[in-house]
Formats: C-alpha cells, sequence, structure tokens
C-alpha cells in the first residue's frame, strides 16, 4: 500500500500492493533469540525502514516533496505471497497494518506545527527514534558538512553509539 501526505497533513489513502515471493523467518533456525523475541527494525540509508516479522516485511519509504510535504510508501515482502490464492489472513494483516500507520501518521501536522513553534528546543531521542537522526547525520554528512548550511544541518552527536564492523 502507498499513502501520500496532503498539504493540510492529511495522508491520502494508501493504494494495495501485492507481496511478492521472499522467505520469512517463521521456523527459521538462523534467527537468534534478540530479534525473535523483540520488536526489531531495520534501516536502510537513505530511506528505507523494515520491521521484519514472520509474516512478512512492510518496507516503508519516506520520500521528500517539499519542505513541509513527504510521500510515505509502504510496500510488502511476503514469504509464499499467491496472488492468485493469498493466505485467508492476507486482508487482515494488510488492515492492521494500515490502521497501525495512520495511527502515526494522523498526528504529522500537530507535530511538524510543533516543531516550528517559538518554544520547541529539541527533545531527547529514544532508541527508535535515533534510527531517524542518524539518517539525517549521515545525509548531511554525504553532501558534506562544508555544503550544508549551519541552520540546516544537524549536530554530529552519535558518532559514539554507532557500532561499526
Amino acid at each position: 500500500m502507498a499513502g501520500r501526505a496532503q498539504p493540510d497533513g492529511h495522508a491520502e489513502p494508501p493504494a494495495r500492493l501485492g507481496g511478492s515471493r521472499n522467505g520469512g523467518h517463521a521456523g527459521d533456525p538462523s534467527i537468534t533469540e534478540f530479534p525473535a523475541k523483540n520488536n526489531v527494525s531495520y534501516q536502510i540509508y537513505p530511506n528505507f525502514i523494515m520491521p521484519p516479522a514472520p509474516t512478512g516485511i512492510p518496507i516503508l519509504q519516506f520520500w521528500p516533496i517539499g519542505t513541509r510535504r513527504t510521500r510515505v510508501v509502504s510496500s510488502w515482502l511476503a514469504p509464499d505471497h499467491d496472488p492468485e490464492n493469498p493466505h485467508p489472513l492476507w486482508p487482515t494483516r494488510l488492515s492492521n497494518w494500515e490502521r497501525i500507520l495512520y495511527e502515526d501518521l494522523q498526528y504529522a501536522p500537530q507535530i511538524q506545527e510543533s516543531l516550528e513553534s517559538p518554544g520547541f528546543k529539541g527533545m531527547p531521542l529514544n532508541y527508535q527514534e535515533r534510527r531517524i537522526y542518524h539518517w539525517h547525520e549521515e545525509l548531511d554528512r554525504r553532501i558534506g558538512l562544508n555544503r550544508v548550511p549551519e541552520h540546516a544541518r544537524v549536530e554530529q552527536v552519535l558518532g559514539d553509539w554507532v557500532q561499526r564492523d
């Protein structure tokens, strides 16, 4: 499914996309205890976020289309998905995902308004939000810190917390 934020901050109803064949991790002995028992989500630079589950992998993409607008695209990779004979729970999975996505997106206009208010001075980030901040740091680095105007770049603060192999 795909959705697009509108100028008034409301999201456009998403179009449904079918899944494609891809192995899930249900019953996969190579999956360690941590991802098997926690809400793990992977981010691939620059804008892919993927929270895998045994039922499939929703891929979220955030595409800036203006200074205050973003297109949100949600696609699925589903284990053993057959478009002609989908699993009977597939409509429920999509419906649940759509509900969860809209729970997050419905507050985007108010959040944007708060971020632009004179009272906003910053906020501590939880673990999940640090991924987004890291993305912004990385974007600035790839553009070149000397090429991003000081008022537009984020402070590079997460370097000591990034594990590099």
